[in-house]
């Protein structure tokens, strides 16, 4: 089977790419990241140089952390840790990659990535923090009127 680039343009056969043991790791990673794969080969052109190509190795090791993160469903960060279900991973991938214009490329780490995370988890914890103050201030509210009966 003979694949081309989308990138560049240049053709190879699917058996020589993995011919690698990285390029083998990174597709494995990549597979096992449930309804995430194409958003995660285009996250990962983000970390590719203008002049250079991204080696097998950095994307395996990119993918690597990204699918110990997911996996976890949670994120650390500043000390805390949040909440990081599939859906919100999904959602912040689509974010950073609409962006793509305004960033410095080429991306060094996963920060931005698990700050957008971090940006769902949070929206997340405040509605949840407002749904438990109205269930209680409806719960006082029931109460009161019985009280007062």
């Amino acid at each position: 089977m003979r694949l081309t680039c989308p990138c560049c343009g240049a053709q190879n056969s699917l058996e020589a790419l993995l011919n690698d043991a990285a390029a083998r790791q990174a597709v494995a990673t990549a597979l096992a990241l449930p309804g995430l794969g194409d958003r995660l080969v285009r996250y990962l052109g983000l970390f590719r140089a203008p002049k250079h190509g991204l080696t097998w190795d950095r994307a395996a090791r990119l993918l690597e952390e990204l699918n110990t993160a997911i996996a976890a469903g949670q994120i650390t960060r500043h000390g805390q840790d949040w909440p990081a279900p599939l859906d919100y991973w999904k959602s912040a991938l689509d974010q950073v990659l609409d962006s793509r214009p305004t960033l410095t490329l080429p991306l060094k780490t996963h920060g931005y990535l698990y700050e957008v995370v971090l940006g769902h988890s949070r929206k997340a914890a405040e509605r949840q923090a407002e749904r438990q103050e109205r269930a209680a201030e409806q719960t006082q509210a029931r109460t009161g009127d019985r009280s007062g009966m």
